[in-house]
């Protein structure tokens, strides 16, 4: 998702109303030694982090990070649809998925809230 942002034609998709859900690797690789190592995690866990953000928010603090200007109009849904097929119904409509099951298993996340996240994995880049 960086690159449009580092040509500078980085917008959000359809309305950008849709939540988008995330994790740091960092993170996802602790959940999966946890899940490994503790015999009281059964079933399923729904690995993301517990900061919700939208299509529109995660937009705006990515091109925050990467310290450029968003100019360009929201790609329309049609658009994400044709690129995408059925797979763009998923990308426009999102899930606001809880992580409160792994917190209660225990779970402290490293990384909580997506601003922090980006210019953590924004700095090491540059």
């Amino acid at each position: 998702m960086i690159l449009p942002f580092k040509w500078n034609v980085g917008s959000k998709l359809g309305d950008g109303k849709q939540y988008l859900p995330w994790i740091h690797l960092d993170d996802l690789i602790q959940i999966y030694l946890k899940s490994i190592t503790d015999q009281n995690m059964t079933g399923a866990y729904n690995a993301v982090a517990p900061d919700h953000v939208t299509n529109s928010e995660f937009t705006t603090l990515l091109a925050k990070n990467l310290r450029k200007k968003l100019w360009a109009p929201a790609v329309p849904s049609f658009i994400i649809k044709l690129l995408f097929g059925e797979m763009g119904n998923l990308v426009l409509k999102g899930s606001r998925i809880s992580s409160e099951k792994l917190i209660r298993a225990g779970h402290n996340f490293v990384c909580q809230k997506l601003d922090d996240t980006l210019e953590k994995i924004l700095s090491v880049k540059k």
